[in-house]
């Protein structure tokens, strides 16, 4: 996915929007896994002003900035600040909005210090919350998105796949399908042996893979054929003490030893998943998600059955492509995609914030909560 190359002006001639981003790890700024931050979007887009990047490692927050600054689009970081202590930034700069691109375990929570959520909305901040939205019990996270709903504060959850034409035709597609979708199939097989992070092995502080990663598949499973009847949901795993859970190319710490050596076998995420359950309407549905692969690339692709209809989506994160065999047809339509869902998404959370609306959201967080519910009671059972 190339990342823009001209300011994107179909929203321009409004206020400026006085940005902040709250991490500045990969998911706000970029990394080794791939071009999927939010710094590179919202950077072309006419009108943000992005004016601090908070981060307790204030050396990687200011390597972030000095990049962006060295970049294409200098002028949107002109007046940038980084702090330490994204509670002094808010006081300081009093932003508009913020992009809250943290740990599991560092945000969704009620109380101080990772109360970030509902001090945002106390201060009136509009909010674009990556997921996963926390890792703690869903029944205590409830907590939090009453205090949201009950703020009225701009917040978009980024699920970003929701923004994706390829799915919006998909969706169509099935719309028009007498019956609507009757099987949901993903399959995501993630590239282990570069992710050197601690914290990522660790599901006391990711949460696990299920819920930090393929909750994005989940959400298209809700989006597309609708909720999902939480009783019925059956796991397998293979767990890391499991023989066939040795991975042969674990990446390692500054000693020599594998990244999760610290961490307790009962603490260690699962290698595979395999979920299966029945959606509320009496539709099927299935994830299977592993840590197989080695290198950086992900192998992922979805597909949904109906009557005379079958859709698959290959390679959703970068270049996809969506075929579809259509009723009376043998032969399958491929369509190539190379939009960007983040950008899009992207837009969409400036417009709301210009509007005063969540009417472009297509991630609430009440609706976040329910795709957030079914990755942790699928992550639950491993």
């Amino acid at each position: 996915m190339a990342n823009p190359i001209a300011k994107n002006t179909s929203i321009m001639n409004h206020d400026t929007v006085k940005l902040a981003f709250i991490g500045a790890g990969g998911v706000n700024f970029g990394g080794a896994e791939g071009p999927w931050d939010h710094a590179s979007r919202f950077e072309t887009i006419e009108g943000v002003e992005c004016v601090g990047v908070a981060d307790v490692d204030v050396i990687r927050a200011s390597n972030a900035l000095a990049t962006r600054e060295a970049g294409p689009y200098p002028e949107a970081w002109a007046t940038c600040q980084v702090f330490a202590d994204w509670r002094q930034m808010i006081e300081k700069i009093r932003p508009n909005a913020v992009v809250v691109g943290l740990q599991p375990d560092k945000h969704g929570q009620s109380d101080p210090p990772h109360d970030v959520e509902v001090t945002l909305a106390r201060h009136g901040i509009a909010m674009l919350i990556e997921k996963p939205l926390g890792m703690t019990h869903p029944d205590k996270l409830n907590e939090v998105a009453q205090a949201l709903g009950k703020s009225g504060s701009i917040i978009s959850v980024g699920y970003m796949f929701r923004y994706s034409a390829a799915i919006t035709k998909m969706r169509q597609v099935l719309e028009d399908t007498p019956g609507g979708p009757c099987v949901f199939l993903g399959r995501y097989n993630c590239a282990y042996s570069t992710i050197n992070r601690v914290a990522w092995w660790d599901k006391r502080r990711s949460g696990g893979p299920i819920i930090e990663q393929a909750t994005h598949f989940l959400d298209l499973a809700r989006f597309i054929c609708g909720e999902v009847d939480l009783d019925s949901i059956q796991v397998t795993t293979i767990d890391a003490v499991n023989p066939m859970g040795q991975l042969s190319a674990m990446p390692k710490n500054s000693t020599g030893a594998e990244v999760d050596s610290n961490v307790p076998s009962t603490a260690k995420i699962p290698r595979t998943t395999l979920a299966q359950w029945c959606f509320s309407n009496g539709a099927a549905g299935s994830l299977a998600h592993g840590l197989l692969l080695h290198q950086q690339r992900y192998e992922a692709d979805l597909e949904v059955w109906a009557d005379g209809v079958r859709c698959v989506l290959t390679n959703p994160y970068q270049m996809c492509r969506l075929g579809i065999r259509r009723s009376g047809i043998e032969e399958t339509d491929w369509q190539d995609f190379d939009d960007d869902p983040y950008l899009t998404e992207d837009i969409a959370f400036i417009k709301a914030v210009r509007k005063g609306s969540t009417q472009l959201v297509r991630s609430t967080y009440a609706d976040a909560m329910k795709t957030y519910r079914l990755s942790w009671t699928i992550s639950d059972q491993s």
